[in-house]
């Protein structure tokens, strides 16, 4: 959840600097927002489930969250979301919860080998086995700098997470300014009258 806070805080520090889009573009409507909000729920309440639900629990969460980002599609980046959280509900109900890959908490500083079996994974997480499916789209690849091992899927989401965060940033500063170039005095028209020719 970390990483997605950072990522929506940089897409906005971007967007910020960014050239805002113009007052005449209308900010994109958020639809169906609760669908949202009861998957972020699910995966912040994700422990309080009994370890044997927590990888469906987290599959539920995910497929809200990926529905919710397929219904505003119209939003940009939230496309690109919608295919990371895509991959990652794909391998989570699949395997009936996010394989971890041993050696990626190992690289990542968040084991080590020798503390590698007492270590836990995480809610609606387990070790890698030989036989689970797709496991490419689990979290194989270790990110030192977050203490964390990551999937295909979620560095696909961050990307989306800070462009949806940038383009409503964009938005906002657009209308802010349309609105004050409107609330702005205007010069007054200064009409030119020539003189006629005497004679």
């Amino acid at each position: 959840m970390t990483a997605f806070l950072l990522a929506a805080g940089v897409g906005a520090v971007l967007g910020a600097f960014r050239r805002p889009l113009g007052a005449h573009l209308r900010t994109p409507v958020v639809v169906y927002p609760a669908i949202a909000v009861a998957g972020v729920a699910l995966q912040l309440g994700i422990g309080w489930f009994d370890p044997g639900s927590q990888g469906t629990v987290l599959g539920v969460s995910l497929a809200a969250l990926t529905g919710f980002a397929l219904v505003n599609r119209h939003i940009p980046g939230m496309g690109v979301l919608a295919i990371g959280l895509g991959c990652n509900m794909a391998v989570v109900l699949a395997n009936a919860g996010m394989p971890v890959r041993p050696a990626a908490l190992v690289e990542a500083g968040v084991a080590t080998p020798e503390t590698l079996a007492d270590t836990d994974p995480g809610a609606g997480r387990s070790f890698e086995q030989d036989d689970d499916l797709v496991s490419f789209l689990g979290d194989i690849i270790p990110v030192e700098p977050l203490g964390a091992a990551m999937s295909f899927g979620d560095l696909i989401a961050l990307m989306g997470i800070g462009a949806v965060s940038g383009e409503l940033v964009r938005h906002a500063r657009g209308g802010r300014s349309g609105l004050r170039r409107r609330l702005e005095p205007q010069p007054e028209r200064q009409l030119r009258i020539g003189r006629e020719p005497v004679g």
